[in-house]
């Protein structure tokens, strides 16, 4: 997502004229689209390093928002 963030301000800016905050907040939108697509690649188990079971998908991405937005540790050893 994120090379395909930059390569879409670079051929807006040169065709058009826009506001960049509107043009971040347009690539933010379709970056979080595409991840959602995303999620359920990384339950495949040839993806050893990353394999994750779908029934922890939502788990993880609440205990991410905690861990950025209220600072709370998330990780137990």
């Amino acid at each position: 997502p994120l090379s395909f963030s930059n390569m879409t301000r670079e051929i807006v800016f040169k065709k058009y004229k826009i506001n960049i905050l509107r043009l971040n907040a347009v690539v933010s939108f379709f970056q979080i689209f595409t991840s959602c697509l995303m999620l359920p690649m990384y339950t495949l188990p040839f993806l050893k390093q990353i394999n994750l079971p779908f029934s922890e998908i939502g788990t993880n991405i609440k205990n991410g928002f905690r861990c950025l937005f209220l600072g709370q540790n998330t990780i137990v050893e």
